[in-house]
């Protein structure tokens, strides 16, 4: 009861779900957590990453020099395929611990597939936990014939419980010919999930074929998205979840709320309003908090 309680106390406070991929750097004179402590005025947080087909969960405090997935190096031995298209959305409901819905295929078919895991609160003798991601052995799947290699991203709504799944349908390079795809997920006992497909959408306004690394931010409800500009600067774009259909449809643009020079963005989170980007950088992962 006592862990049930710390855990939902350490949620409401922060949870980031970090992809993190490649030879991440971090730096000890940046002291990363430090920068998490001046944004949120708190000292302690809950830190969420998926590595090499693990998740790992980590209780950060002051005292930590650097998170414990930046220094330690998962095993890559695993029996889910394709461990870096693995991806991750939370999953908040009232008076619940937050579950992580992970996104991925199987290894026959390829077809996309879901995975709803419960979060572990680490013990007290330990900083972090982790748990092997397997969806070989999940049948929840995401619509009749959504191939993963198709998916160009995925939104998860916590208020409406909407997943949308955006894919390019022509898998040719270069070129897109996008849809949407909106399911509503159905919670059912004993963690099992339904995905009912509402409606497919092909007529997707061609202004989205530039605006990329699409996430969602559960705990203010909005999306963002990513673009280029003319000039190389990279844009950070913010739209509230039920403004989606109308930026994929219409092609409108979302607000602008953080800019950069340019940069190989290459994975963007967003939890309580503050971003948490990726950077490939001579071959190295940096990680930006802003």
């Amino acid at each position: 009861m006592w862990k049930d309680k710390r855990m939902v106390e350490l949620f409401v406070l922060l949870l980031l779900a970090v992809v993190l991929s490649g030879n991440f750097v971090c730096s000890l004179q940046m002291k990363n957590n430090l920068a998490f402590v001046k944004l949120f005025g708190i000292e302690q947080f809950m830190l969420i990453s998926l590595s090499h087909c693990h998740l790992i969960t980590e209780e950060m405090s002051p005292l930590n020099a650097c998170p414990y997935h930046s220094i330690i190096h998962m095993s890559g031995l695993s029996n889910q395929y394709n461990c870096s298209d693995l991806t991750l959305h939370l999953i908040l409901r009232d008076n619940e611990v937050p579950k992580v819905l992970i996104l991925g295929a199987k290894r026959i078919y390829g077809n996309l597939i879901a995975q709803q895991l419960q979060i572990s609160l680490p013990g007290q003798k330990r900083s972090f936990t982790h748990m092997h991601v397997n969806l070989e052995s999940s049948y929840y799947y995401i619509g009749n014939n959504v191939l993963q290699k198709q998916v160009i991203a995925t939104l998860f709504d916590n208020n409406e419980r909407m997943l949308y799944v955006l894919r390019n349908i022509t898998l040719s390079d270069g070129y897109f010919t996008l849809e949407c795809i909106s399911f509503y997920m159905q919670f059912i006992s004993n963690g099992r999930l339904n995905f009912f497909e509402l409606n497919t959408f092909r007529n997707i306004h061609p202004s989205n074929n530039e605006r990329i690394l699409w996430t969602e931010d559960p705990y203010h409800h909005k999306f963002y998205y990513v673009k280029k500009r003319t000039d190389n600067k990279i844009i950070i774009y913010s739209i509230p979840c039920e403004d989606i259909m109308q930026t994929l449809l219409d092609g409108k643009p979302g607000k602008p709320v953080q800019i950069f020079r340019e940069a190989n963005l290459r994975h963007l989170s967003v939890s309580r309003g503050v971003a948490i980007i990726d950077i490939l950088d001579n071959g190295n992962v940096k990680q930006l908090i802003t």
